[in-house]
């Protein structure tokens, strides 16, 4: 399931989206570096400091699968809760990811190219902070 993933969380090395990025003031993952793990597949996840642009890396691949940026939307949906969302070009996907900060669980849903829809559940927690 790994190989099926990655390409849909960043897909093709340095293709980033050109979707405006709104992030939300108060979104606490700015400026950090998230581990983040849906039980079979595990990214590190950074969070520039620009407040719109994050760099993913699959641990379990890298270097194989290389860091992708992407530029993303975060917005507060309830206190402590965001959603980030993002498109990318090659492959084709969009996703919706939810983070809730009380208690470090994350929801994410993809369409791929192919109008498949995939839902995955986990955790994540801050590993180190950006310079």
């Amino acid at each position: 399931m790994n190989r099926l993933l990655a390409p849909l969380l960043f897909g093709i090395a340095g293709a980033a989206s050109a979707a405006p990025s709104y992030p939300a003031p108060s979104w606490p993952g700015v400026g950090k570096v998230l581990e983040v793990d849906f039980g079979n597949i595990v990214f590190e996840a950074r969070f520039n400091r620009d407040g719109r642009t994050m760099t993913f890396t699959e641990r379990a691949s890298y270097p194989e699968t290389p860091a992708v940026t992407v530029d993303y939307t975060a917005i507060e949906v309830a206190p402590d809760v965001y959603m980030l969302s993002w498109t990318r070009e090659q492959p084709r996907a969009s996703v919706v990811n939810i983070q809730n900060w009380s208690n470090g669980r994350t929801f994410s849903g993809m369409t791929t190219a192919e109008l498949h829809l995939v839902r995955l559940q986990g955790s994540f927690r801050v590993i180190d902070a950006l310079p």
